[in-house]
């Protein structure tokens, strides 16, 4: 999907899943390769969904101990909770001497081991 320059309404891109945002140096929005449209629409499956490995929920199980892998907490380890979201997990952590959820993506998380 190319978008017109003039266009400052970018519903498409905000109402994405897991999009932030359209990319941009400043004022100035780059357009993207053909080519790379194309590439990424090859992965798409039939909702449009491009899949990035295993579905989250199936990661972890609730009680399970996990590390946490990067980021101010890193080394850390806790306890899943649930997920939130298709990319981000709480869980509890034992954080001066009191039990506190943290929020994370999952991607910054892994089993302890």
């Amino acid at each position: 999907m190319h978008l017109a320059p003039d266009e400052r309404q970018w519903t498409r891109i905000r109402s994405t899943i897991g999009a932030i945002g359209a990319v941009h140096f400043g004022h100035c929005y780059p357009p993207l390769p053909d080519a790379l449209i194309a590439h990424l629409k090859q992965q798409e499956n039939d909702e449009g969904v491009i899949a990035t490995g295993a579905a989250p929920a199936a990661v972890f199980r609730p009680g399970e101990r996990v590390t946490i892998l990067q980021g101010p907490m890193q080394g850390l380890e806790g306890v899943f909770v649930s997920m939130r979201g298709e990319e981000r997990v709480m869980v509890l952590l034992s954080w001066l001497q009191r039990r506190v959820r943290a929020e994370l993506r999952v991607d910054d998380v892994v089993a302890a081991g």
